[in-house]
């Protein structure tokens, strides 16, 4: 019912604001954390000692932790704005081979592959950077449910006036009635991270009009698919890269 919907909204809207408020009053404080750390570390790096280097290693595991901290963060904020989309018209191979520049060095870290399949001459439209950090987001989550030895395909398809990302793996799967719980905010089965990162994926590409389905099979593999509206009327990029 009407009713029913408008409390919904008006909940998300809370929700929204109490995430943004947090964020806001966490990001300050942890300003302050890393700033000091990167003094304290240049003192200890002039002092050059023996004891100074064993101080070094403990510094920079609190920074390790403050970066993750930084990015949960963002996370948060991320999911609380509404920003409005800025949507261009670019070359899908070209967008395909930066998400596979930018991710290189932490796949091979895990001991995958990751690969792209692009027709030649697919546009898409969408907003460059929103999309690209959606993509990015389960490729990640992609590499580490497989582990080493894990093979990832990406491609964009053309399917008339859609367009369609997918992500192929074939890792460990996932059992049906755990798929819609990794689509839900603040689930995680990570014992680092916000359990946003999906939620935080299915809500860019519904910005954009597009929908998000997760298949998977137990001992196969999983297939993440992001179905886009494309719209031959958008501004095309004049840049060839964004990063």
């Amino acid at each position: 019912s009407e009713m029913c919907i408008r409390d919904r909204l008006g909940r998300d809207r809370q929700m929204q604001m109490m995430l943004s408020g947090i964020a806001h009053e966490v990001r300050n404080p942890l300003g302050g954390m890393e700033l000091f750390c990167g003094l304290l570390r240049e003192d200890l790096e002039a002092e050059g000692s023996p004891m100074a280097r064993e101080h070094l290693d403990k510094v920079g595991k609190v920074e390790r932790e403050l970066g993750y901290l930084s990015k949960v963060v963002t996370d948060f904020l991320d999911f609380a704005r509404h920003n409005p989309l800025e949507t261009e018209r670019f070359s899908a191979s070209e967008f395909a081979d930066e998400v596979e520049m930018l991710l290189y060095g932490p796949v091979a870290d895990e001991g995958c592959t990751l690969t792209t399949e692009v027709d030649e001459g697919v546009e898409l439209t969408a907003d460059r950077e929103r999309l690209r950090r959606a993509v990015i987001n389960i490729v990640r989550n992609a590499y580490q449910a497989c582990g080493e030895g894990g093979h990832l395909v990406l491609r964009v398809l053309e399917r008339g006036d859609e367009r369609v990302i997918e992500l192929e793996d074939d890792g460990p799967g996932v059992p049906e009635d755990k798929v819609a719980e990794l689509l839900t905010p603040f689930y995680t089965t990570k014992e680092k991270g916000s359990g946003l990162g999906l939620a935080l994926t299915q809500k860019i590409v519904e910005q954009h009009g597009g929908e998000m389905a997760m298949v998977s099979t137990v001992g196969e593999g999983t297939t993440v698919r992001f179905t886009l509206p494309f719209d031959p009327d958008t501004q095309q990029s004049l840049s060839l890269i964004h990063i």
